[in-house]
């Protein structure tokens, strides 16, 4: 049979703290056995020949090089092109914000 308390912080009844509730009960004989075995093993052979290759020190040179571009263009048509499509959005959205902001300044007829 389990106890109740009267808690006068909360102000209610409540059950008793740091019981096991009637019926259930802790048999934990042994500890939890792992499925898969936690050894580090090797990967098969050829596995890192399509990695990359440690390629900062060529970047560094890139971008170190002083051609007088920003750094976020040095890599060639590839970011000129990623920036012209980031500034057009940005125009466009900008332009479309203002226009749906007129829009709905003022009523429709």
């Amino acid at each position: 049979m389990s106890s109740y308390k009267f808690d006068s912080l909360k102000g209610r009844i409540s059950g008793k703290t740091n019981s096991i509730p009637e019926g259930l009960t802790a048999n934990i004989k042994e500890p939890a056995q792992l499925i898969w075995s936690q050894k580090p093993h090797r990967p098969a052979p050829g596995f890192w020949d399509d990695y990359p290759k440690n390629t900062i020190k060529k970047y560094q040179a890139l971008f170190q090089k002083p051609d007088g571009l920003p750094v976020h263009l040095k890599r060639g048509f590839r970011d000129k092109g990623m920036y012209a499509a980031t500034m057009g959005l940005t125009i466009f959205g900008s332009i479309y914000a203002c226009y749906v902001l007129y829009g709905m300044s003022f009523k429709k007829e």
